[in-house]
């Protein structure tokens, strides 16, 4: 896992903060009138490789792939606050976190089918993404009350199959939303 690191939602997102205080400020045009280029992925807690430079011109996307992240786990937050956890299905986190994405604005593609290529060929099972959203971040819905880390391993094997930077996997099942959110990232 030299290129890749994954982190947990331990902390309350900025976009979260914002919400409550009213404050219409985004996280990154503070950044940018401070002049800080830390980003708010490198302040949390972060497990891996957590060495592994950043790329020269990357921060823009960097930043993309952060403010959407940011909006969906506000948007998860709003299903768990609503629907309550653990107790529901999966299907039925997904199709609500599904709604309110729509209602935030967010582009996503739901149970999209992604074909694996071998050397060439293409495979008989195709991977099943729960969420694309705004062609960026994968999502991958839980409703287990335990962690596995094989989930980890699995979004970050889909990042790679498909070339995607950032994942989250959200994990309904969770008394507490924020222990359900752990993000992936491949080579970011």
């Amino acid at each position: 896992m030299n290129d890749a690191r994954h982190e947990h939602g331990n902390a309350k997102t900025h976009s979260d903060a914002r919400h409550e205080h009213g404050n219409a400020k985004t996280h990154s045009d503070a950044r940018h009138e401070h002049g800080n280029a830390k980003t708010h992925s490198d302040a949390r807690h972060e497990h891996g490789n957590a060495k592994t430079p950043r790329r020269k011109g990357a921060k823009g996307g960097v930043r993309v792939e952060n403010d959407i992240s940011n909006k969906i786990i506000g948007a998860a937050i709003e299903v768990h606050r609503i629907l309550g956890g653990p107790g529901l299905l999966e299907s039925v986190y997904e199709a609500a976190l599904c709604h309110e994405l729509t209602l935030r604005g967010l582009k996503f593609k739901r149970q999209l089918i992604v074909p694996v290529i071998y050397k060439g060929a293409a495979i008989k099972d195709p991977l099943c993404l729960d969420i694309l959203v705004e062609d960026k971040v994968v999502i991958e819905v839980k409703a287990t009350e335990k962690e596995n880390p094989i989930h980890q391993k699995q979004l970050l094997t889909y990042l790679r199959l498909t070339g995607m930077k950032l994942g989250l996997i959200i994990n309904f099942g969770q008394g507490i939303i924020k222990d359900g959110v752990c993000r992936v990232v491949n080579g970011l």
